[in-house]
């Protein structure tokens, strides 16, 4: 029974509480080792459980807005970690994380929060690969029509195969 109820609030807090802590570095203007909170974040990334996956990539454009607000307080996180995050959800065996990530993306690519490297270096290459994934095409359409209307300044794609 413990373990049940453990698994539940790790399912539905575990994004929740990622915002909450950046959230309550920025309002008490408190340092914040990043390293550290993304270690245990890291490991999420690979739960086994799809709802922990999803409930976390939810949590995370909300994590980039905070970051936004205070960039010196949390240095590059968004490019050296959040990004790097959703860009590996894509890749997700499951479709409702993989969707999850699609509306993620959108969300941080309409709130101009993509700057011009990480969509260049990390989220283009992630995307111009979705084609070749035949069972991962659901929203590639979607995303593709969404970015060409976006914000986001022309991208220069290298592709090193």
């Amino acid at each position: 029974m413990l373990n049940i109820i453990w698994n539940y609030f790790k399912e539905q807090l575990v994004g929740r509480i990622l915002v909450e802590i950046f959230r309550g570095a920025v309002d008490d203007e408190t340092e914040l080792n990043v390293a550290e909170v993304m270690q245990p974040i890291y490991k999420l990334v690979n739960d086994t459980d799809a709802n922990v996956r999803q409930e976390l990539v939810e949590q995370l454009p909300h994590v980039a807005m905070i970051c936004q607000e205070a960039p010196e307080r949390f240095g590059n996180v968004f490019s050296n970690h959040l990004i790097r995050i959703i860009v590996n959800f894509h890749h997700d065996d499951d479709q409702q994380v993989r969707q999850s990530t699609h509306v993620a993306l959108l969300k941080i690519i309409e709130r101009g929060l993509l700057d011009k490297e990480s969509a260049e270096f990390i989220v283009a290459p992630t995307l111009l690969r979705m084609p070749l994934l035949p069972a991962k095409l659901e929203f590639h359409r979607a995303i593709d029509c969404h970015w060409k209307q976006s914000t986001v300044s022309p991208i220069r794609v290298v592709v090193m195969w």
